[in-house]
């Protein structure tokens, strides 16, 4: 990868904590282990609504796919976990959510957004008749949904658009303290440039390997077509000729034994 190319990356990660609007996040870990049912789950950005439409999928999975989509935060205590059977929607993100959490014990968490009006911005899901014991934690890595979201590609067009999952997540981001959101722009630098060092050294890899084959199917086309020009069609008439006689006079030999 050419030194701009990783400029390019770091430039995001600065446009990210800047900008208004972002395209959705890319998928991230969390979302290759979802099952199948779970991409019956949809967020329209434009309006905050949700919609699902699940069998048996893990509430924990669930709240993961919807906390990527929506921007919003989800701390989770595993002593909550149950499987969900579901269809609502399209609704209002935080009615869905309710409809979600109807059995559970969850607290909502809120911002105030540029026209001073309540923002949701994150839930906490405890175990029934408890409070917060310190067992919650992010479903999400916040270090990996920034970098997911610094990778996301932007247009003047898009970054025009309202974007309700965005909002929240710049409004999360006003929440962290400057020194707390320094190291994590600094962590994901280090990121970007690592990962990006290490797709060349696999590039680089690839290539010598291609190059290597090439080579060795060079030398066994090479060796193959002199083979072919150390034996003239003569010398090869020949040498059948030799073998023909040699297998008559086996047969001459043979058929009076076994007569």
């Amino acid at each position: 990868m050419k030194k701009n190319g990783i400029k390019q990356f770091v430039l995001h990660l600065t446009l990210i904590f800047s900008l208004s609007s972002l395209i959705p996040a890319q998928a991230d870990n969390l979302s290759k282990i979802l099952p199948k049912q779970t991409k019956a789950i949809s967020y329209d950005k434009s309006n905050d609504r949700l919609s699902v439409d699940v069998q048996n999928v893990s509430l924990k999975l669930l709240l993961g796919k919807i906390s990527r989509q929506s921007g919003m935060e989800v701390l989770f205590d595993d002593a909550a976990e149950e499987k969900l059977s579901m269809e609502i929607g399209p609704v209002p993100l935080e009615q869905g959510l309710k409809n979600i959490l109807r059995s559970q014990n969850f607290i909502f968490r809120y911002n105030k957004d540029e026209n001073e009006n309540q923002l949701l911005v994150g839930v906490m899901v405890l175990p029934k008749g408890t409070q917060d014991t310190g067992r919650a934690k992010r479903v999400i890595a916040i270090d990996n949904e920034a970098y997911n979201r610094t990778l996301s590609q932007m247009s003047l067009e898009q970054t025009n658009k309202i974007d309700k999952a965005n909002e929240r997540w710049q409004s999360r981001m006003k929440d962290m303290s400057p020194e707390r959101r320094t190291a994590m722009e600094n962590r994901i630098k280090k990121r970007i440039v690592s990962n990006e060092k290490r797709k060349q050294r696999l590039d680089e890899k690839q290539k010598t390997r291609e190059k290597r084959h090439a080579q060795s199917e060079a030398k066994r086309q090479k060796l193959l077509t002199s083979r072919q020009n150390d034996i003239d069609p003569e010398t090869l008439t020949e040498k059948k000729q030799r073998t023909r006689e040699t297998q008559e006079k086996l047969k001459a030999q043979l058929l009076p034994q076994l007569q």
